[in-house]
C-alpha cells in the first residue's frame, strides 16, 4: 500500500505516481483514463496493497496463489513487476493482437489466465523534481489479465527498469508495498547481477509491516527477521521439490 489512504486525488501518493505515467501512443489516452477512473479500479488504487515481483519477467503465478479470493493473505489490489530485459520480443505486434481482439493465453502451472490490455506507458515528471528526473521517459508497460471463465482483472504494471531503480521511484513518491517477491528473480539475467535476496535490506524500507517475503532460494542463511509463514508447490527453480517459501516479517 501507499503511506497515504485518501480518496484518490491529486493528493494520493500511489495516484501520483500512476498518474506520472502517460501513454506512450495518442491512441490509448482513452483506454488508460479509463482504466485510472473506472468504478472497478477506483477503491482499488485508493492505498492499495501492493506485490512487487523483483526481475520477474512474465511469471504469473502470483496471479495464481495470491488472487483477491485467497483468505490466506491480505488481498492484493495491483501487482507490480520490475524487469530491465525483454520480456516480450515484439510488443506492437502483441498489442494489435490485442485490440484486434485476440488476448494472449499465458499459462501458469493448470491455470490459464489472458492478456486483455497492454498499454506502453513512459514516467513524466517535472524539471524540478531532481530527484526522478534521471528516470524520465523510463518504459512501463500496463496489463490486465484475467483468469480463464472469469470477468475479473488483475491489474499489473510491469517496469523496464533494474530492481534498484524502481525502488528509488517508489521511495520518492511515498509507495510502499505489501508483499515482495524474488522467485526465480533473474540472479543471472534480467540485468540485475546481483540476488536480490543478498541484499534484501536493501528493499524493506518499502517493506510494510507485517510484510511477506516470497522466495525459493537463499544463496545464505534465511535472514533471521524472516518468520516462515506458508509455502507453495510447483513454483520455482532452486529447490528440489519446485518449492517457493513466503516469510512474513514483522519488525
Amino acid at each position: 500500500m501507499c503511506t497515504s489512504s485518501a480518496p484518490i486525488h491529486s493528493h494520493s501518493v500511489f495516484f501520483a505516481f500512476i498518474s506520472s505515467l502517460t501513454p506512450i501512443k495518442k491512441e490509448d489516452e482513452a483506454l488508460w483514463r479509463n482504466f485510472l477512473n473506472s468504478a472497478e479500479y477506483n477503491n482499488r488504487l485508493k492505498a492499495p496493497e501492493m506485490f512487487w515481483y523483483l526481475s520477474s519477467g512474465l511469471d504469473i503465478m502470483p496471479l495464481v496463489h495470491f488472487r483477491r479470493d485467497n483468505n490466506a493473505f491480505p488481498p492484493v489490489d495491483f501487482f507490480l513487476y520490475s524487469d530491465a530485459g525483454t520480456v516480450f520480443n515484439d510488443p506492437e505486434n502483441l498489442q494489435r493482437r490485442i485490440k484486434n481482439g485476440q488476448p494472449l493465453a499465458l499459462y501458469a502451472g493448470e491455470y490459464t489466465f489472458y492478456l486483455k490490455q497492454f498499454i506502453p506507458l513512459k514516467l513524466q515528471v517535472s524539471s524540478k523534481n531532481t530527484e526522478l528526473l534521471a528516470f524520465n521517459n523510463s518504459v512501463f508497460t500496463f496489463l490486465a489479465i484475467s483468469p480463464e471463465g472469469s470477468h475479473e482483472e488483475y491489474p499489473l504494471l510491469l517496469a523496464q527498469l533494474r530492481n534498484q531503480e524502481l525502488l528509488q521511484i517508489l521511495k520518492s513518491f511515498g509507495c510502499s508495498v505489501r508483499y515482495i517477491c524474488t522467485v526465480t528473480d533473474g540472479c543471472r539475467s534480467g540485468e540485475n547481477p546481483v540476488c536480490p535476496n543478498e541484499i534484501y535490506d536493501t528493499f524493506l524500507p518499502v517493506l510494510t509491516r507485517p510484510g511477506y517475503w516470497i522466495t525459493d532460494h537463499f544463496n545464505s542463511d534465511k535472514p533471521p527477521e524472516f518468520a516462515y509463514y506458508s509455502e507453495f508447490s510447483g513454483w520455482g527453480h532452486y529447490d528440489l521439490n519446485d518449492t517457493s517459501y513466503v516469510y512474513r516479517i514483522s519488525m
